[in-house]
C-alpha cells in the first residue's frame, strides 16, 4: 500500500477489477514494475503506481507475506536447466563483482540472514527505496488509447513526485571476468537431458554499437547451416544438432559476454575438444577472410522487409520493447519506438575488432549434460544445489590451440544470393 492508497492490495484489487493484471521482475541491474488494464481505468492504475513509487508504507506484515512469494518462486526454479544455466555461469565469474550476486533471494538469504545480523527487513527496503528509487535512473512508458497530451499530463502530474537523487547505479569497477577467470571449463550436471557447450567470450560493452550492430553480422554467420557453415560440420561428425550464438542484455557499463552455444549430441560432449578446434577454427576464418559488404547488404536487406511489412505489436509488446531501449542512453530518440536494422551501417572495423575477442584465449567453457564420463562433479553452488567441475582448460585448447589441416577448406562464406 501507499500513503494515498494505505490498504495491502489495493493496486492489485483494482487492476483485477478492470480486466488487467500486474507483475514486477527483477534482473541483474533493474528492476520493472508493469501492467496491463482496461483502457478506462489507465488513470487510476498509473496513480496508484506513482504513490507506490512515491510513498510507499511497506507495512511489517505485507513485508513478511512478500517474503514467503519471493521463497517461492525461488523453490519453483529450483529444477529449471535454463535457471541454473545462469547461474552456473555467475560461479565462474569473480566474487568481485556484483554479476555473482545473488539474483532472485530466498527465505535463508533473506529473513535467516537478516535475523543472524540483527537488521530489521522492512527498515531494509525502505533504506534501499530512499537510496536506489532516483527519478535519475528511472523510466516510464505508458501505452494507452488516449492522447499525447493526455497520456503526458496524467504522465507528469503524478510522476514529478519521484525524487531526483543523482545517478544512483551501483559502478562496478573490476570486470567479472579477467585473466585469472578465463581459460576454465566449468562441467556441470543438468536436470534434464541436455548436452550443451557454452563457449563464453568476455568483450566490451556494446550499447553504444547499435547503429553498427556488430554481432548481427557475426551471430548471423554463427547460426548458418549450409555448405561451409559450423553447424553443417558438426552435424556430418555426429557431434550436434544446433548452433545459438548471442551476447546477453546485460546493461553493465564497460562489459558484456557473448556465447557460441553448441547443442551437442552425447558424442559431442565427449569429443568437446574436437567441437572447441571447430568453433576457433570457423572464427578465424572469418577473421581472415574479413567482413564482406555484400552480406551486411544482404542482412539489410532481409531486415528492410521486416520493417517494410511489420505486424503491429500489441500494446503490452510495444511497453516491453520500447522499455529496453529506453534504458540505453547511446539509443537517438527517433530509434527509441523502432530501431531497424536494416539502417544499421556497415563498420567493418568495428567487426574485425569484435572478432578479435572471440578468440582461444578469451574465453571459459561450460559443459551440461546429466552425467560427465571420468569427472566427478564434487563442488556444490550455493543456492540451487547444482553439482560441478571447474578447472582450467587444456593449454592446447587456449593459448597453444593450432588450427590444424583438417579444418583447411572445410569453412567459408557462403555464396551471395
Amino acid at each position: 500500500g501507499s500513503e494515498k492508497y494505505p490498504r495491502e492490495n489495493d493496486f492489485e484489487e483494482y487492476i483485477s477489477e478492470n480486466s488487467g493484471e500486474k507483475n514486477a521482475t527483477t534482473d541483474m541491474l533493474e528492476t520493472r514494475y508493469y501492467f496491463r488494464v482496461d483502457n478506462n481505468a489507465l488513470e487510476g492504475a498509473l496513480s496508484r503506481l506513482s504513490c507506490f513509487l512515491t510513498n510507499p508504507l511497506m507495512d511489517a506484515d505485507s513485508t513478511d507475506r512478500e517474503l514467503n512469494a519471493v521463497d517461492s518462486e525461488f523453490k519453483s526454479k529450483l529444477q529449471n536447466d535454463s535457471r541454473r544455466s545462469f547461474v552456473i555461469l555467475q560461479s565462474a565469474a569473480s566474487k568481485e563483482h556484483s554479476f555473482t550476486n545473488f539474483g532472485t533471494g530466498n527465505d535463508k538469504t533473506l529473513r535467516e540472514s537478516a535475523k543472524k545480523r540483527g537488521l530489521d527487513i522492512r527498515e531494509e527496503l525502505l533504506k534501499f527505496h530512499r537510496k536506489y528509487y532516483s527519478a535519475d535512473i528511472m523510466k516510464l512508458v505508458v501505452v494507452g488509447n488516449h492522447s499525447l497530451d493526455k497520456l503526458t499530463e496524467w504522465a507528469v502530474s503524478m510522476f514529478s513526485g519521484v525524487e531526483s537523487k543523482g545517478n544512483t547505479k551501483p559502478i562496478d569497477d573490476t570486470p567479472p571476468f579477467g585473466r585469472h577467470e578465463l581459460g576454465r571449463v566449468l562441467r556441470y550436471e543438468s536436470v534434464g537431458k541436455r548436452n550443451e557447450l557454452r563457449f563464453v567470450f568476455a568483450i566490451p560493452e556494446i550499447k553504444s554499437m547499435y547503429k553498427q550492430d556488430p554481432y548481427m553480422y557475426i551471430c548471423s554467420l554463427l547460426r548458418r547451416s549450409d555448405e561451409g557453415s559450423l553447424l553443417l560440420y558438426l552435424k556430418r561428425l555426429g557431434l550436434a544438432n544446433s548452433i545459438a550464438s548471442y551476447h546477453y542484455g546485460l546493461d553493465y557499463d564497460g562489459f558484456n559476454l557473448f556465447t557460441v552455444h553448441v547443442y551437442a549430441t552425447p558424442s559431442g560432449i565427449e569429443r568437446y575438444a574436437e567441437i572447441a578446434h571447430a568453433v576457433f577454427a570457423y572464427l578465424q576464418m572469418l577473421a581472415a577472410t574479413g567482413p564482406q559488404k555484400w552480406y551486411h547488404d544482404e542482412l539489410a536487406a532481409i531486415c528492410e522487409i521486416d520493417y517494410r511489412f511489420f505486424v503491429q505489436r500489441d500494446a503490452e509488446d510495444w511497453r516491453d520493447f520500447i522499455l529496453t531501449n529506453i534504458h540505453n542512453e547511446y539509443l537517438e530518440p527517433e530509434h527509441v519506438v523502432y530501431k531497424s536494422r536494416s539502417s544499421s551501417t556497415f563498420d567493418p572495423q568495428l567487426i574485425s575488432k569484435q572478432l578479435q575477442y572471440l578468440t582461444s584465449t578469451n574465453y571459459t567453457l561450460l559443459i551440461q549434460t546429466k552425467k560427465h564420463k571420468g569427472v566427478e562433479c564434487t563442488s556444490e553452488e550455493e543456492h540451487y544445489g547444482i553439482k560441478y567441475d571447474l578447472r582450467d582448460l587444456p593449454t592446447s585448447l587456449t593459448s597453444d590451440l593450432v588450427v590444424d589441416d583438417t579444418h583447411v577448406g572445410c569453412f567459408h562464406m557462403p555464396a551471395p544470393n
